[in-house]
């Protein structure tokens, strides 16, 4: 998604992760090793080995460390409770670090933006291709939909009414479950990679609709899963869910209702979406 490639390389007789990109994508990821530097001393991070250019091509190297995994891993072969922990504690280190750096609130102007390329523009798209492929009506899995459904995404009234919450902070910008990696070498037993900090709104909900993206609807389940398929307007694709998803789920939405409220669990909905 970054454009970038992750590699295990060998420095000078030592194994290290590597993250190269070139152009656009070079110049996000030391956007992203700024951040990471930045932020080391408050939040669990990998420490940054070495950055350089090479022309228009940038990569950083990090620590490679045998005994760390993947979370998404360390849910699906260890017992629940110590995921949970790890969830608990990800959540509460990551609320505390958005109220050290609370800053003021989101103009109009920049809700605007957000939602003009994050909302909109993303909805024209999948409206161009979904018109390519159905007139009106189409089914998902047997469950009927209209492409009308659509058109609220596309009203900017009615989507100002769901950003209400307009506070900023600093964010993490891509908390997936996919980018919390869990080390016993490290004093919180994990660690965050790859923040997406280059954003047009730092909601801190946007955070926490990250992790919803995960746990919700199953995200890295289906990145690793089989194709869509489609006859005529029927769309069949394989929404699997794990049953540890399912009770992270439930545990985070404890967790994030007792920091924002019902009102901040709709929004969160709202920014997941």
């Amino acid at each position: 998604g970054s454009d970038a490639v992750t590699a295990v390389v060998e420095v000078q007789g030592q194994l290290t992760i590597r993250k190269l990109a070139t152009a656009d994508a070079g110049r996000r990821l030391s956007v992203q090793v700024s951040w990471l530097r930045t932020h080391a001393s408050s939040l669990p991070l990998p420490e940054v080995l070495t950055d350089d250019w090479h022309g228009d091509r940038f990569h950083y190297d990090m620590p490679y460390v045998l005994a760390a995994r993947d979370f998404y891993d360390v849910i699906h072969t260890t017992p629940i409770e110590n995921s949970k922990d790890v969830l608990q504690s990800v959540v509460e280190e990551m609320a505390a670090f958005h109220t050290r750096h609370r800053a003021g609130e989101a103009s109009d102007t920049v809700v605007d933006e957000y939602l003009e390329r994050k909302v909109r523009a993303n909805v024209r798209d999948v409206l161009v291709f979904a018109r390519g492929l159905v007139e009106s009506d189409y089914t998902i899995n047997g469950d009927a939909y209209r492409l009308s459904e659509w058109d609220c995404l596309l009203d900017m009234r009615w989507l100002r009414e769901q950003v209400r919450s307009r506070g900023t902070t600093v964010v993490h910008g891509d908390l997936t479950i996919e980018n919390v990696i869990v080390s016993p070498r490290h004093e919180k037993k994990w660690y965050l990679i790859d923040p997406n900090p280059v954003n047009i709104f730092d909601s801190p909900l946007i955070d926490w609709a990250k992790l919803m993206q995960s746990l919700n609807l199953g995200y890295e389940s289906m990145n690793r899963g089989s194709t869509a398929a489609m006859v005529g307007s029927d769309l069949s694709l394989v929404m699997a869910r794990s049953n540890a998803y399912a009770q992270l789920h439930e545990h985070l939405c404890n967790l994030l209702c007792a920091h924002v409220g019902a009102q901040g669990m709709q929004e969160i909905a709202f920014h997941e979406l």
